[in-house]
């Protein structure tokens, strides 16, 4: 697992799109700077109503009231196996690197 994006990266935002929830920044590369997306579908799951690391997760489709704060904590409420929602927060800086511009978990 890689980490640590927030200190190389500028701009991010989280975008809600069709493919689910997309992290986009500007991120450093060894000659300046490039803008770079990452579905997080691709690093987080939810297991009984906690976010968690995992490659092509899905999380989105059992997740709502998504929201990014401080550029790297990922708040949700995440449906448990009770079938109700549980807020839930992961630090995607533990997760999700830059390597060469482009942000990866």
């Amino acid at each position: 697992m890689v980490s640590g994006f927030a200190s190389t990266c500028t701009g991010e935002k989280l975008q809600s799109t069709s493919n689910g929830y997309e992290l986009t920044a500007t991120c450093q590369t060894s000659g300046g700077t490039d803008f770079t997306t990452i579905n997080l579908g691709q690093c987080l799951g939810n297991k009984d109503g906690t976010l968690f690391f995992k490659p092509g997760g899905v999380f989105g489709n059992t997740c709502k009231s998504v929201t990014l704060e401080d550029k790297d904590v990922l708040h949700a409420s995440c449906l448990n196996s009770a079938n109700k929602y549980d807020s839930t927060s992961i630090n995607l800086d533990t997760l999700i690197a830059n390597q060469g511009g482009k942000l990866v978990c």
